[in-house]
């Protein structure tokens, strides 16, 4: 079984700016961490954990972050986003 981790952070919310972008903070920041059991069906069709369950695990946490990863199809391994994708999202601030 896949598990995630929900941890509780000392510092303060996330800014609400569109201009800040949250950063990241060091695992050494957090005081209390749990495990969270994944179910069957939180999984999707490629078997990585669906995006819609990391969203309700933020929920959870107050605080979070994680990158996305492109992947293909039949290797199931992780590929560069479209070079077209890839210059729309970098326009999103």
């Amino acid at each position: 079984m896949v598990a995630g981790v929900v941890a509780l952070a000392k510092s303060g919310p996330m800014s609400e700016t569109t201009a800040d972008k949250p950063q990241a903070v060091p695992r050494s920041a957090y005081r209390v961490f749990r495990t969270i059991g994944t179910r069957w069906m939180d999984n999707d069709g490629y078997g990585p954990i669906n995006n819609v369950v990391y969203d309700s695990w933020f929920d959870t946490a107050a605080r979070g972050h994680f990158v996305h990863v492109d992947g293909d199809r039949a290797s199931r391994r992780p590929v560069p986003l479209p070079a077209k994708l890839k210059s729309i999202l970098e326009t999103l601030q």
